[in-house]
């Protein structure tokens, strides 16, 4: 009960971006009922399709060699949903100009919230 799939409308937009069709894919596919005691404000209580596909990369081999843009990959040394240690490694073998900074006592949702990111990317964005 913490989570509401709306599957008809993502099987719906799965069958439209199959199509190519991808203009609907801002819409609201998953909902989370997180209590309201547990809310700080920094939670996202509802997943876009868009957003949805993006936490599943189908080929992310594929799509970091394809990639043409700069790239800058931000992640906490204390991140508890990915191994951090292993990024260094694996994106410059498929993205060789990737720049990877990891950031020391930081959590996976820190990087999103926390101070410790914004003197990171400034320095990034002044670069270009």
């Amino acid at each position: 009960g913490w989570a509401f799939a709306r599957m008809p409308r993502i099987v719906g937009l799965s069958m439209l971006n199959s199509i190519k069709f991808s203009l609907l894919n801002g819409l609201k596919v998953i909902d989370f009922n997180m209590p309201r005691d547990y809310r700080d404000g920094t939670e996202t209580l509802s997943y876009s399709y868009r957003l949805n596909e993006g936490y599943a990369p189908r080929n992310y081999k594929k799509d970091l060699s394809k990639m043409n843009q700069k790239l800058l990959v931000v992640v906490g040394e204390s991140d508890e949903s990915f191994i951090a240690s292993e990024f260094p490694k694996v994106i410059p073998m498929y993205k060789k100009d990737a720049e990877i900074i990891l950031i020391k006592n930081v959590t996976h949702m820190g990087i999103v919230v926390g101070i410790e990111i914004r003197d990171v990317l400034s320095k990034w964005i002044k670069k270009f």
